[in-house]
């Protein structure tokens, strides 16, 4: 885990009502480099016992905003393909600096880092910040994932 003060700002991410937080999967997922919490990724190559590769995007997912009372965005998700889930990439935002200035939009997952991977199903609902979006949020807007952006209207 990696976290940047006053430079860049990142995503800000949480597994809301996330399954595989309860009962589910959770994988250990290595970053091929810098990623924000909140990506939706899909599991790629076995790398050792406990963790997997990412790989970027999902072009199963599907999922419908819904606004937060914090200004952050709720996706419900909607579609998958089952036989390549999504998968939620999250790290608990961990930083050292506790100064004033601490800001989760500050903290980044690192080129190398294992994050966990949520392994999404249906009606599995998580927060996002404005940042992962391309296009204007939306209530009720539907999103596609592309790269590590969610894109709205698709």
């Amino acid at each position: 885990m990696a976290y940047t003060k006053n430079v860049v700002k990142h995503n800000v991410a949480f597994p809301s009502k996330i399954r595989s937080g309860g009962d589910g999967h959770v994988l250990n997922i290595v970053v091929a480099d810098d990623t924000d919490n909140g990506v939706i990724a899909s599991v790629g190559a076995w790398k050792d016992f406990d963790r997997y590769d990412v790989e970027a995007g999902n072009a199963g997912f599907k999922g419908v905003l819904h606004a937060a009372a914090n200004g952050n965005w709720y996706v419900e998700v909607t579609e998958i393909n089952a036989a390549k889930p999504p998968v939620f990439l999250y790290n608990s935002p961990i930083v050292e600096d506790q100064t004033l200035n601490y800001s989760e939009e500050y903290f980044f997952n690192a080129k190398g880092d294992t994050v966990k991977g949520y392994v999404l199903g249906l009606y599995d609902v998580f927060e996002e910040s404005a940042a992962i979006f391309t296009g204007t949020p939306a209530e009720g807007a539907a999103v596609t994932v592309s790269g590590k952006k969610l894109v709205i209207g698709n």
